[in-house]
């Protein structure tokens, strides 16, 4: 309940400008490719993804794709690219789906065709045929290469989706298959991101210490990869649920601060993506907001850790400012506790507590200007 449900999505538009001019550099370089080779469908297929991907073009997109399948009609990559167009640009599902299980009829098993048919049958269904198609697909794929760890992945991550069917419950005994295929591929090759996946899922499956103790091993293997620091503050901080419902401290939480406070170097920030860097101060201001709200009957204590919580909040805010974003639930937050502030500095008469007040109510709390209307003093 801690973590800004809008913090990852918007965040990434901090990288947009970024973005853009690679996607201009790539445009380029691509461009040269095919001057230079006029029969190249990889050149097409890749300047085919950026148009589409981060341009936005999606009339030049389908143009280089009809293209490079004029070239060479039978190319994996694409039919692929083909394929993933219709799917995600124009929501044509059938026809992507079609296009690819053709493909396969001449190619059965092909490892990128049976993963692209897998992931279109399971991304967006609900229907019990779609994942025993796709599974079905992707065994037959692995009898002629069992140690493709990428159809392996792929075989796992229909499990997993499958367990998520009934959006009440989750289907533990598909999530353990899942969690088993998952964890046989991290023993054979060992990968951060990866890893994050297994102890999420073992979260998801209440497996709390295991999550923990997993998260400790790769933080130890990949003590440069700070996000993995990020997730075993969130796992400490999910092991104080309780004592976060009741509005009190833990032990649990109090690990979580540590492991936050630790990240706030400028070396270790830099390695955080900017929504996981929103992720932290956010999680850090409520922590501070929980500590004020507990120390509500030692004021100077209480007002330390509001001030706290709103230093984290403005410098999530800060983020947000920059990539010109509003971020409601972000601003909820921060507008409670300048009233909270304003409320300890009440005590010494309104004009203290005033500034505080107005500005809670620019950010629309609605309880703070109505205070400042019965002080005569606004909004």
């Amino acid at each position: 309940a801690l973590r800004d449900p809008n913090a990852t999505g918007p965040a990434f538009a901090a990288q947009a400008d970024a973005l853009q001019r690679r996607a201009a550099e790539l445009t380029a370089l691509y461009e040269k490719v095919i001057a230079l080779q006029p029969q190249s469908v990889e050149a097409r297929v890749s300047l085919a993804e950026v148009n589409f991907v981060f341009l936005s073009q999606f009339e030049m997109a389908e143009i280089l794709l009809k293209q490079a399948l004029e070239i060479d009609s039978a190319s994996p990559k694409a039919l692929i690219a083909m394929a993933e167009f219709q799917f995600f640009f124009k929501g044509d599902r059938a026809a992507a789906i079609q296009r690819i299980e053709q493909a396969l009829s001449t190619r059965p098993g092909h490892p990128d065709l049976s993963i692209t048919l897998a992931d279109l049958l399971t991304g967006a269904s609900l229907k019990p045929e779609d994942f025993a198609r796709a599974k079905a697909q992707l065994t037959q794929a692995l009898q002629l290469a069992p140690q493709n760890g990428d159809l392996r992945y792929m075989l796992a991550s229909v499990w997993y989706r499958e367990s998520l069917l009934d959006p009440k419950q989750m289907d533990h005994a598909k999530a353990g298959q899942a969690l088993e295929m998952f964890q046989a591929l991290l023993q054979e090759r060992p990968d951060p991101e990866l890893l994050v996946e297994v102890v999420q899922l073992l979260q998801s499956l209440g497996k709390l210490p295991e999550a923990r103790g997993l998260i400790e091993q790769g933080i130890a293997k990949f003590p440069d990869e700070a996000h993995l620091r990020l997730l075993s503050g969130d796992l400490w901080l999910a092991a104080g649920a309780k004592a976060l419902d009741q509005g009190q401290p833990s032990p649990e939480t109090e690990q979580a601060e540590a492991i936050y406070r630790a990240l706030l170097t400028p070396a270790q920030l830099s390695r955080l993506v900017t929504g996981q860097q929103v992720q932290l101060y956010y999680n850090l201001g409520l922590l501070s907001a929980l500590k004020a709200q507990a120390a509500k009957a030692q004021p100077p204590q209480a007002l330390a850790h509001y001030q706290e919580a709103e230093k984290m909040y403005r410098q999530a805010m800060a983020i947000f400012d920059r990539i010109n974003i509003i971020n409601s639930p972000l601003q909820l937050e921060l507008a409670k506790t300048l009233e909270a502030i304003g409320q300890l500095q009440a005590s010494q008469g309104p004009a203290q507590a005033a500034d505080y007040y107005r500005q809670a109510c620019g950010f629309k709390l609605e309880s703070s200007c109505n205070w400042l209307k019965q002080q005569g003093l606004g909004p």
